[in-house]
């Protein structure tokens, strides 16, 4: 049996097979910004429960990560479709 070795290298986007390699965390993270946005704009959620919905355990967290998806915060988000 051939001995394994952990080099410290990320696997290649692309398998043997062609299938290409996505991220679990990636999946996650797309999810949940598809989900908390969806939840922004179609319902009355507030921002902590959007926080919690979307599985995140702070809404400090949350709008974070929703910082970073979006380039603004969730507020803002909320601002711009109105009631």
């Amino acid at each position: 049996m051939r001995e394994r070795h952990l080099s410290g290298q990320r696997p290649s986007p692309i398998n043997k097979g062609g299938n290409v390699y996505v991220a679990p965390i990636s999946i996650l993270d797309s999810t949940r910004r598809d989900v908390a946005e969806n939840l922004l704009r179609t319902s009355r959620y507030t921002l902590t429960e959007v926080a919690f919905l979307t599985g995140f355990s702070e809404q400090s967290a949350c709008n974070r990560a929703f910082k970073r998806w979006t380039g603004r915060t969730p507020s803002a988000l909320g601002e711009a479709t109105g009631p």
